[in-house]
């Protein structure tokens, strides 16, 4: 452990038509890195919906609202590495190229 640096990193599955809720924000300047596995994955930050398929990737602040879903008939699976601990900075989702945002 270092001090100062709060740091998580997950494999999370989702099985078809899976809504794993909505997750509060973390201390301001918190980032998140998402990167899909398998399947397609519904994220949502602050209302906004984006779409994240099989080898995309995101990353976002995480000092907002962010929801993750499986909207498939095919399980998901994605790699989530979070900085909790926030350092006052902020970023916006940046998605990587094949990112989709969803159209309401």
């Amino acid at each position: 452990m270092l001090p100062g640096i709060e740091f998580e990193l997950m494999r999370t599955p989702l099985g078809p038509g899976v809504n794993a809720g909505v997750f509060s924000a973390h201390a301001p300047g918190s980032r998140e890195y998402l990167a899909v596995e398998r399947g397609t994955l519904r994220l949502t930050l602050d209302g906004v919906v984006y779409l994240v398929h099989a080898g995309d990737s995101i990353y976002y602040a995480g000092d907002c609202l962010h929801a993750f879903a499986n909207p498939g008939a095919r399980p998901c699976v994605y790699y989530l590495a979070m900085d909790v601990a926030g350092d006052g900075g902020h970023t916006r989702a940046r998605p990587r190229a094949g990112g989709r945002r969803k159209r309401r």
